[in-house]
């Protein structure tokens, strides 16, 4: 059976010396060059695709969605511009400017795409190559960690950030679990390691070097929670990597990690005070003020807490997930760094288990 070759792109755009390859079911080779004006679809196949229905089939689709999710990723907005389709000898427009501007191709949740852009990680070519190698648009943890991440960036308001960056977080964690499962054996009931939310925080903590020897007692959390959040809704914007590098280094110097330190050490609660920041406080305040049974504050005075305390740790959580995530897209990283890592917090979270 004979193949027809087709062409699906950006009116003056061509196809790359470089393109992203892929495949997406039986259909093999699939070449996509994406710019920031607009991409360039190539590839073979052995049904006949017309040029008024290009659009509505699925493998174009799904090209489409991954144009416009590495240009979210490359450029921080996604542009796709006049559509033209070449194929059968036949070349010819099929969505207009005008249409473009009448009607979106795509909706998304990045309406104006992204106002702080993809740090620059995410243009490692093993990195973006693995976003795009899937046959499919997949549903992993690692991607919701990604999209999520990228809706928080095009977010201006507080409460909606912290939404999405905890969702980021939550399915990065959630995937650094699920390979320490894979690696540590099961126990006689049959039941992972490593299950609960909560054991799940203290294994990233784990994971990121940081101990978590003991969680506050009960009857202090939220005392202790409200007395973080006061500190935090103190911190101006020009002091929060100050605090972020003193909560990682855990440096007395600092005043905001000082207070801190003294609060999350007090009657033996020992977390470290970037776990803190980074986990455990966020965790609460997602517990406290963004389940479906509390009610969010919707206004708040500037020197009240939680939503002045939550940009803080909205700048802490983004801070991260620039530097970590685009590292598990990266095939090589993955294996060789962050594996690695997973499993001597692994070994350890096992010891500790067993003593």
């Amino acid at each position: 059976m004979g193949k027809h070759s087709y062409g699906i792109h950006t009116k003056g755009v061509s196809e790359g010396r470089q393109p992203f390859t892929y495949q997406y079911g039986h259909t093999r080779n699939i070449r996509l060059t994406v710019k920031e004006k607009g991409f360039f679809l190539a590839v073979e196949r052995t049904i006949e695709m017309a040029a008024e229905s290009c659009l509505n089939d699925a493998l174009v689709k799904d090209a489409l969605k991954k144009t416009a999710l590495i240009q979210l990723i490359r450029y921080g907005k996604i542009s796709l511009g006049e559509i033209c389709f070449n194929g059968h000898d036949v070349s010819t427009v099929v969505r207009t400017a005008q249409q473009c501007k009448e009607t979106p191709l795509l909706y998304g949740l990045c309406v104006n795409g992204l106002i702080r852009k993809m740090s620059r990680g995410w243009n490692d070519p093993a990195c973006l190559k693995t976003v795009c190698d899937s046959c499919k648009s997949r549903n992993t943890r690692l991607d919701a960690a990604l999209y999520a991440l990228l809706i928080a960036k095009s977010r201006t308001y507080e409460a909606e950030k912290f939404t999405y960056l905890w969702m980021a977080m939550n399915g990065l964690y959630g995937k650094a679990v699920k390979i320490a499962n894979e690696y540590l054996p099961k126990t006689r009931k049959g039941k992972d390691w490593i299950t609960k939310e909560c054991d799940e925080l203290k294994f990233m903590a784990m994971y990121l070097g940081c101990s978590w020897e003991t969680a506050p007692q009960k009857d202090k959390v939220e005392s202790l929670l409200r007395n973080i959040l006061i500190v935090l809704t103190d911190v101006r914007a020009d002091q929060i990597e100050n605090l972020i590098y003193a909560a990682k280094t855990e440096d007395k110097s600092a005043e905001e990690i000082c207070r801190i330190n003294e609060l999350q050490n007090a009657k033996g609660n020992l977390i470290h005070p970037y776990a803190s920041l980074l986990l455990w406080v966020p965790y609460k305040v997602r517990c406290s003020y963004f389940h479906s049974e509390k009610a969010l504050p919707l206004l708040s005075f500037a020197d009240e807490y939680p939503l002045p305390a939550i940009r803080v740790l909205n700048h802490v959580l983004e801070d991260f997930l620039d530097d970590e995530l685009w590292k598990w897209f990266d095939p090589e990283k993955l294996e060789k760094e962050i594996k690695p890592q997973i499993h001597a917090a692994a070994d350890k979270y096992k010891a500790k288990q067993q003593d």
